[in-house]
């Protein structure tokens, strides 16, 4: 199956992150509330999984991954710059995965992303032309904020150069 995105495909919290405020929001309306309380539903619930992840310079990471996103721009969630360096026009994705961390680690890694930074213990930043992700478990994927029904790893993610004409200012 093949499936397309814009922006950025996001893997475990992220992902399910977006199924939750899809759910609330058939009965809860206001998409900031929405939003607010599956962060805080997701935080309490999600967990780590393990994957790894190959590129064509071999394998990247092998870890368990709390949540991970591959961009084509630098943007998502609502303007959270979770790979800041993205640049939609360099043929090359940019990737930053959080890896197991403890609720301190979480909320440092948070600050981290939100920050730009590159903590290191949490926090994992690649770049590559395309990505293999495989897994035993079953992972949660979002793509462009929509939940992937039914998706499961090994999932192949490349790039069509050139599919989009963007008007950059």
């Amino acid at each position: 199956m093949t499936k397309y995105f814009v922006n950025s495909v996001g893997l475990g919290f992220d992902a399910h992150v977006v199924e939750s405020a899809e759910k609330m929001g058939t009965v809860i309306k206001g998409k900031g509330w929405v939003y607010f309380m599956a962060l805080a539903k997701s935080v309490a619930t999600h967990t780590s999984k393990q994957l790894e992840m190959k590129s064509d310079r071999g394998t990247l990471l092998s870890d368990k991954i709390y949540t991970m996103s591959v961009a084509n721009g630098p943007f998502t969630g609502g303007g959270i710059k979770q790979t800041p360096d993205a640049d939609p026009t360099d043929g090359v994705f940019d990737i930053m995965a959080a890896t197991r961390p403890s609720l301190t680690q979480l909320v440092g890694g948070l600050y981290s992303v939100l920050l730009r930074r590159n903590d290191g213990s949490v926090i994992k930043r690649f770049r590559a032309k395309e990505i293999t992700i495989e897994s035993t478990h079953r992972h949660k994927i979002e793509a462009d904020g929509i939940v992937m029904e039914g998706a499961k790893t090994p999932v192949a993610i490349s790039m069509v150069p050139w599919a989009l004409n963007m008007i950059v200012p």
